[in-house]
């Protein structure tokens, strides 16, 4: 959803796509160090808590709180220069049927539905060429993060690639498309050469400022489509982004 534009964007979500979990634990073994912090209860539940610590400059530590029975995540805690800052907490656990209110998007007045096709796992080979822009990478990505795939997507007005990034734990979608003067994307996006550069990502807002500039300074040093002589950055270890 992009209020200031009035447009709610519909489409799969990116976790059809993520990683096997123990490529994902394999990762984040390289970019944190776990360890256990105390129990608690939360939402009158017992739970144990999963410390995450960093070995990047510019992530933030992670705190977990998980049910301790079931595993489930009751809370997340984003910890940087010593300030817990709660990403969600849960305040009740409950079983039974779904009211259908809990799916309801609310808005800032009327909006403009944009349906996604599905995302299409797409090489970099000649990726400019099909989308009719040219979108560009930093040639080595900051805090850990790496390459989980590269999909084009399209709407009904629209052609965009999504770079999926992960550094085990955290995962970032950076989307790039032609840039429309008219539309409003908020913070968490830069424009460039005419492109459109949007971060969806859990990230504190500094970690995303970092992540959205050095796309902005990959823009001049790494062009994704080889007539220009350039090596794309390597996806994530055994993802195929063959079609």
């Amino acid at each position: 959803y992009v209020p200031r534009s009035g447009v709610v964007m519909e489409g799969p979500s990116a976790m059809e796509s993520a990683e096997a979990s123990h490529v994902r634990m394999a990762r984040a073994t390289k970019n944190y160090r776990f360890s256990m912090g105390p129990e608690t209860q939360v939402a009158g539940r017992r739970a144990v808590t999963v410390v995450a610590k960093p070995r990047h400059r510019g992530m933030p530590e992670r705190r977990y709180v998980l049910d301790e029975a079931t595993g489930f995540p009751l809370r997340l805690e984003l910890v940087t220069d010593d300030k817990p800052v709660c990403a969600f907490e849960v305040r009740k656990v409950a079983y039974g049927a779904i009211p259908e209110s809990a799916f309801v998007l609310k808005t800032r007045g009327p909006v403009r539905l944009d349906a996604v096709s599905p995302p299409v796992p797409t090489p970099t080979d000649g990726i400019g060429a099909r989308l009719g822009f040219r979108p560009f990478l930093p040639k080595k990505l900051p805090m850990g993060l790496a390459v989980e795939e590269v999909a084009t997507m399209r709407t009904a007005s629209e052609r965009m690639v999504a770079f999926r990034l992960t550094d085990g734990l955290v995962r970032a979608t950076v989307y790039e498309m032609p840039d429309r003067p008219e539309a409003e994307w908020g913070r968490d996006s830069r424009a460039a050469s005419g492109v459109r550069i949007v971060l969806g990502s859990d990230l504190p807002p500094a970690t995303r400022d970092a992540l959205l500039d050095a796309f902005l300074r990959g823009r001049r040093l790494a062009v994704l489509d080889p007539c220009d002589g350039e090596t794309p950055p390597a996806p994530a270890a055994g993802v195929s982004l063959g079609t």
